[in-house]
């Protein structure tokens, strides 16, 4: 959380909101074993990202703000449900990539 919180506060926030965009391109336009589920990924990446890079002082205040209103228990239940959800999609796009390189249908 240190590390996520060092980023945030940096004068270089903005340029996630364009690795948002970028990165969430090439998932838009993937075919193969389970697609629509990849495009609907892609397409809420894409979406937050120029939020990111036209306003990212509003995101750095809202995160200062979570951090001075949760304390303890509910930070640390933030912190675990945000990664688990970033688990669950890295393991929904690894399942894809296995059924598309071997080509296995689901």
């Amino acid at each position: 959380y240190s590390i996520w919180s060092m980023w945030y506060n940096s004068k270089f926030f903005f340029l996630h909101g364009l690795v948002l965009i970028l990165t969430g391109f090439p998932l838009t336009i993937y075919k193969g074993p389970l697609s629509t589920l990849v495009f609907i990924i892609g397409i809420f990446i894409i979406i937050i990202g120029p939020i990111v890079l036209i306003y990212p002082e509003k995101f750095q205040d809202m995160y200062k703000k979570i951090e001075q209103d949760l304390e303890g228990d509910k930070l640390i239940k933030m912190i675990y449900f945000d990664g688990s959800f970033r688990i669950i999609i890295a393991i929904v796009l690894i399942i894809t990539f296995f059924l598309n390189r071997y080509q296995i249908s689901p």
